[in-house]
């Protein structure tokens, strides 16, 4: 009885833990590449793929070949196939991840090269690494401390610095570049606002006859239309006259 009781226990603080870690990972995404997806909702430029991006899609392909063939080492005849699936759905997957970040960057309006490499190459992999890491860094300096391996609490404690300084720096920097491209959209849209004013302008001094001067004082734009005169004025009589 005790052991089943311990064993759904277990279950529900695993399921717990799981679900803390998903929510944590959600929150922290959110605070760091907030600003680049409000910016890329309410701008929707269109998308763009330049030349750093596919620079920067080889580099990922490559770290991702190095980790899936080291973490297999030398493959035998039952392993080979399998280190080749794994690493075929790394690629596959590396590819979206990097199509959905170069579009996010295009809508968002960041255009310049260093900008996008910084994004591909180091906030967005260290958004999604560093999110789940701190947590599980952190649950393991506890567990380390409570069976007293200090030595690995201390190297989880460093790891959890380490997870966090990159979020942080990652939120920083994402937030430093919406706010670089932010200005070059600004002038985009004053340039068509007086585009749009002068239009509107010109269309209305065209509505206006050829006869009329858009300089006259108001109240003779009809008479000079019709061709009508305004009366003379009478002078006033002589002091003789009325005498």
């Amino acid at each position: 009885m005790v052991d089943s009781c311990l064993a759904v226990f277990l279950i529900f603080f695993v399921a717990f833990l799981f679900i803390l870690l998903c929510v944590d990972i959600c929150l922290m995404a959110r605070w760091v590449l907030r600003p680049l997806d409000e910016a890329a909702k309410g701008w929707r430029r269109p998308t763009q793929f330049t030349i750093a991006d596919f620079l920067c899609l080889a580099v990922l392909l490559q770290i991702i070949t190095a980790l899936v063939f080291g973490l297999f080492g030398t493959p035998t005849k039952e392993t080979a196939w399998i280190m080749w699936l794994v690493g075929i759905f790394a690629w596959l997957a590396c590819t979206a991840f990097w199509a959905k970040c170069a579009q996010v960057m295009s809508r968002a309006g960041i255009q310049k090269p260093w900008h996008r490499a910084a994004l591909l190459l180091f906030v967005w992999p260290a958004t999604i690494i560093g999110a789940p890491a701190a947590p599980v860094f952190m649950v393991a300096a506890v567990v380390s401390v409570v069976i007293e391996e200090f030595l690995v609490a201390g190297l989880c404690v460093l790891g959890v610095i380490v997870a966090a300084g990159a979020l942080f720096l990652s939120a920083r920097l994402t937030r430093q570049m919406v706010a670089a491209a932010e200005p070059g959209l600004a002038e985009v849209v004053a340039v068509g606002a007086t585009a749009g004013s002068s239009g509107d302008e010109s269309g209305a001094t065209a509505d206006l006859p050829s006869s009329v001067d858009p300089a006259d004082p108001p109240g003779t734009a009809g008479q000079a239309s019709s061709g009508a005169l305004p009366p003379a004025e009478t002078p006033p009589p002589s002091p003789s006259e009325s005498s």
